[in-house]
């Protein structure tokens, strides 16, 4: 278990402040495995923000639902951001190169 603030949620946006109700984290899926499963404005915010080492909790809760996983992913802070692996920054950087912001790629079409 790993009790540094990875917690399950009780309701949507709120955290438990019992420490009882801490529950085991997953490791995550890549960014490029859940791409797919995103919606454009989440495609669109991640080429728009190709710099990002950490993802805001907004996001993270969309990767979270795309995943379709119950448990919170590994290493999710207490805030619920998110920091992302060399590979996502990597993925995330070379899809803002092949889809400028404003310019989202088509469902289906060859992303790179």
């Amino acid at each position: 278990m790993n009790f540094r603030g990875n917690r399950r949620r009780t309701g949507p946006g709120s955290w438990p402040q019992n420490i009882d109700q801490v529950e085991e984290t997953v490791s995550r899926p890549s960014i490029e495995n859940l791409w797919d499963k995103l919606d454009p404005n989440t495609q669109e915010w991640l080429r728009a923000n190709p710099g990002s080492v950490i993802l805001p909790r907004g996001v993270t809760d969309v990767l979270q639902r795309a995943s379709d996983r119950q448990e919170i992913f590994e290493g999710v802070d207490r805030n619920g951001q998110l920091p992302l692996s060399p590979q996502d920054q990597a993925f995330i950087k070379a899809e803002a190169l092949s889809a400028p912001v404003g310019h989202p790629v088509p469902p289906g079409a060859p992303s790179h």
